[in-house]
């Protein structure tokens, strides 16, 4: 099955947040995010009233308070960087069958097995295909609208998985 598409800030977006629902290494990172988000959230205010109290110059309240818009940004930011990588390549042809997964564009061509894949998450707009390790993390997104028969790419997904040998 071929898949056409050419990749948006949006899929990388829901991705990120499809593998940050879905996975144990996802939630665990957004706890760490969410706990760097309140803390620089609180010492950022507790900065700004203890600067508005004692007439105090506020650039220590400011820079927690950019601080944490950095922190809740980022999501949008790795997202934007993302897509700004995969800008230049153009439009992407992904052929998915029994062997694996091919991608190709204007710039590259990459073979992925499916032993390289063994876990995929399902969002209403895409599948999200995860390989890799705990310190190097593979992430290949396809999107729904890349194909007129995402039923059948769901199925051919849904089938190698359950190919996969476990354990």
């Amino acid at each position: 099955m071929e898949l056409r598409f050419t990749p948006t800030a949006g899929d990388f977006r829901a991705a990120f947040a499809a593998r940050a629902r879905g996975t144990v290494a996802g939630r665990g990172a957004r706890r760490w995010t969410n706990l760097l988000a309140g803390c620089a959230t609180f010492t950022g205010a507790g900065g700004a009233l203890t600067a508005a109290a004692n007439g105090v110059a506020r650039p220590p309240a400011v820079l927690m308070f950019f601080f944490a818009l950095l922190v809740l940004a980022r999501p949008w930011l790795r997202a934007w960087q993302a897509r700004r990588l995969a800008a230049d390549k153009g439009e992407f042809r992904v052929l998915v069958d029994e062997a694996g997964v091919t991608v190709t564009n204007a710039v590259s061509s990459t073979v992925l097995d499916w032993r390289e894949l063994p876990y995929y998450l399902e969002t209403p707009e895409q599948f999200v295909l995860l390989g890799g390790n705990e310190q190097t993390h593979t992430l290949t997104v396809l999107p729904k609208r890349g194909t007129d028969e995402p039923g059948r790419l769901g199925e051919l997904i849904a089938w190698r998985s359950s190919a996969l040998p476990q354990g």
